[in-house]
């Protein structure tokens, strides 16, 4: 997994060099240092927060694409996906050398997929109503397109307990089904 996650990455790199030259621009030469945690636990916290970091940048990169080329923004979009299953991948790994979390249950079939989708955007609706009232009742102090994109930021940081209800809720569901003998 971790192999897949880094020769994704890297396409990435290589899909957004291109990009960047196409349009007549020069690729930045930043150097990466990986930061470095004190155990593996500890990696996988520093390499959850760069995914969603990532995921933070790519939606502000779709933003200005969309002013220059909506191939891009469709690439983009392609990468952000990408980042979000990473994260939710590391995030799983994170949750399995933990001891005391409650288990992600992978969807058995494509039905279960379906479900919890379903019900992580009904939760995300509801989510954003709140927050939309919260900026109503304080006068829109930002335009709209601005709360919006801060949502879509704040989301990103709120899914994972989300994902953990819907854990839970499984493994409440399982401990009350009656077992075959």
């Amino acid at each position: 997994m971790v192999g897949r996650i880094a020769a994704q990455e890297q396409a990435h790199v290589q899909w957004l060099r291109e990009q960047i030259l196409a349009l007549g621009g020069q690729p930045p030469t930043v150097p990466h240092t990986p930061r470095i945690g004190q155990n593996s636990w500890q990696n996988l916290l520093l390499d959850l927060d760069e995914e969603k970091q990532r995921c933070a940048t790519l939606l502000e990169g779709m933003r200005v694409a969309t002013h220059v080329d909506a191939e891009m923004v469709g690439g983009l979009q392609r990468i952000r996906e990408e980042e979000i299953c990473h994260h939710e991948e590391i995030r799983d790994m994170l949750m399995k050398s933990e001891p005391d979390t409650v288990p992600a249950p992978e969807p058995l079939d494509h039905e279960s997929a379906k479900q919890k989708h379903v019900w992580l955007e009904h939760r995300k609706m509801a989510w954003l109503a709140q927050r939309r009232e919260e900026w109503e009742a304080a006068g829109k102090p930002v335009p709209w397109v601005e709360w919006e994109r801060e949502q879509e930021l704040k989301w990103v940081t709120e899914l994972p307990n989300y994902e953990l209800q819907w854990a839970r809720r499984l493994a409440a569901l399982a401990r009350t089904e009656p077992r075959e003998t």
